[in-house]
């Protein structure tokens, strides 16, 4: 997801907040799922431009992230730690809780999202809330270091997440085969395609829809 689809979906997730904030509990679960989108998305983005910052592009890096599967919080930190990072749990202090209290709620997410079992309203407002603010708020992953260094001041830090991407000059940016190599990834397996609207659309007519 770009930066503007994020920021637009961190909108959706505020407004659907606000509503359920005025009594409209019938949006309390969409703020929640609509929130860890959000920050998914987000997630994914940090990768993304990690990768991109160690002299990958941007498109290698989706085309690794498409078969390493980053869609949990456990399978992030094994690619974030394949990349050369340090393990979340162990970023810089703000980070790092960050990081935590993000784990902390997934569990919520896995429940609600799979059906498994209600999660009081209580609870699933202010989770979502946090993660609003983490969202909204994430300088926390911004200050993680990319390159690690004895001396603090001589650190590399990640940066911006949400501004463009300046194209590696010329002979300067990684292969895509190092990169997979790097991920203990191989490029021949395929992924699974997305189904076509052709398809969905055959499929509402069979039904009657």
């Amino acid at each position: 997801m770009n930066p503007a689809s994020i920021k637009v979906l961190l909108q959706e997730a505020r407004w659907l907040n606000e509503r359920s904030s005025s009594g409209s509990t019938d949006c309390l679960l969409p703020a929640f799922v609509s929130s860890w989108v959000a920050w998914e998305a987000l997630r994914t983005r940090f990768v993304r431009v990690v990768i991109h910052g160690l002299g990958w592009s941007m498109k290698d890096a989706d085309v690794v992230l498409a078969r390493a599967k980053i869609s949990s919080m456990k399978s992030a930190e094994n690619v974030i730690c394949g990349l050369g990072l340090r393990s979340p749990h162990h970023w810089p202090r703000v980070s790092a809780k960050a990081w935590k209290l993000l784990c902390g709620i997934e569990p919520l997410r896995h429940r609600l999202v799979h059906g498994f079992k209600a999660i009081d309203p209580a609870r699933m407002k202010v989770a979502t809330s946090l993660l609003l603010v983490l969202v909204e708020n994430h300088d926390w992953l911004e200050s993680v270091p990319l390159v690690d260094a004895k001396r603090k001041k001589d650190r590399i830090l990640v940066g911006s997440l949400l501004s463009p991407r300046q194209v590696h000059p010329r002979g300067r940016q990684r292969s895509l085969n190092e990169l997979a190599a790097v991920l203990g990834l191989d490029l021949s397996q395929s992924t699974k395609r997305l189904p076509s609207l052709e398809q969905l659309n055959s499929a509402v007519e069979s039904y009657g829809v």
